[in-house]
């Protein structure tokens, strides 16, 4: 998950953070990883945040990361993937 700051652009503004937790690809769906990837994180997430209101928050140095526009994952890749998953369960 990324913490950014919305600004006429489409994911433009400045970065504050990159969350994650260690997700189970094969347990949990798409909806429980991105509920999950919040409520694992919002102690951290308050500290940020009460930092960009408070005026103290400095954005992340991202020159140099590749950026691309992002959409939501089609149902056809998310089954690919879930399917990989089961396969590397199954072979592990």
């Amino acid at each position: 998950m990324t913490l950014l700051r919305i600004d006429k652009g489409v994911d433009t503004g400045p970065t504050f953070g990159f969350y994650t937790y260690p997700y189970d690809e094969f347990n949990e769906s798409h909806i429980v990883i991105q509920h999950r990837v919040v409520l694992d994180n919002l102690p951290a997430l308050q500290t940020k945040l009460t930092e960009i209101y408070a005026g103290s928050a400095l954005p992340l140095d991202v020159s140099g990361r590749s950026s691309a526009t992002w959409g939501q994952p089609w149902l056809t890749r998310y089954l690919r993937w879930k399917a990989r998953a089961r396969r590397r369960k199954r072979s592990a």
